[in-house]
């Protein structure tokens, strides 16, 4: 067996979506984790887990919890994108499960309730449909890539193109202070606090493709 240097086998395109998603679904959890610290007291967060609530201002109450969720979510999406193998694919099934899971008990409850909402950018979606949708998808891939890797040899560790991860990681501390000075000025719906959500959404785009290897998964030829 050999391995094509520089070419990808289009089977991974989804498991790099699964990586995308994964993201996705931690970005709910690095806003409040930063916004915590940035606005402090005056910001008021809350989540859910099945019947459970948890919530606080600032650094108070259940930010443990913020905490937690974060690094279990830049440890799967580092193991997803750098160490793939079944291991990576069963924990990042076990993280899927257990939101599909959640996202269907909530649609399933409380229907009209079922929403994301952002005050400060002024958003308010309904999740009813596509987010146990997408959530249950996601979960069928993440299963299916256990088998995956499983059943082949698994690759070796992927290139990592060590400059871009340096600027990208560079790029994510140099935000901080910016961070700070528009998320602590802010009124809670002003320019200010508009202009720190958008970057602290960037800061975790960033954070992620510091992560992404530049060739996730080599073809495999027999």
């Amino acid at each position: 067996m050999t391995f094509v240097p520089g070419a990808e086998q289009p089977s991974y395109r989804s498991y790099r979506l699964l990586l995308w998603w994964t993201a996705l679904t931690f970005l709910a959890t690095w806003l409040p984790l930063v916004r915590s610290v940035m606005d402090g007291p005056s910001y008021e967060w809350g989540t859910t887990l099945f019947s459970w609530h948890f919530g606080g201002h600032g650094l108070s109450a259940d930010y443990w919890l913020l905490i937690v969720k974060a690094v279990v979510g830049v440890g799967l999406l580092y193991a997803g994108w750098r160490i793939p193998s079944p291991k990576t694919a069963a924990a990042l099934a076990a993280w899927q499960i257990l939101f599909a899971a959640d996202t269907l008990y909530y649609a399933v409850t409380d229907p009209r309730g079922f929403r994301f909402r952002g005050d400060t950018l002024g958003v308010d979606i309904s999740l009813t449909w596509i987010a146990p949708t997408l959530s249950t998808l996601f979960a069928i891939v993440a299963i299916w890539w256990i088998r995956k890797f499983a059943n082949r040899p698994v690759p070796p560790r992927p290139q990592v193109n060590s400059r871009f991860a340096n600027v990208a990681l560079w790029l994510v501390l140099a935000i901080v202070p910016v961070q700070w000075i528009l998320l602590h000025t802010g009124r809670g719906t002003d320019w200010y606090d508009v202009s720190g959500v958008v970057l602290t959404m960037l800061q975790w785009l960033l954070l992620n493709l510091a992560f992404r290897s530049r060739s996730p998964i080599r073809r495999q030829t027999i």
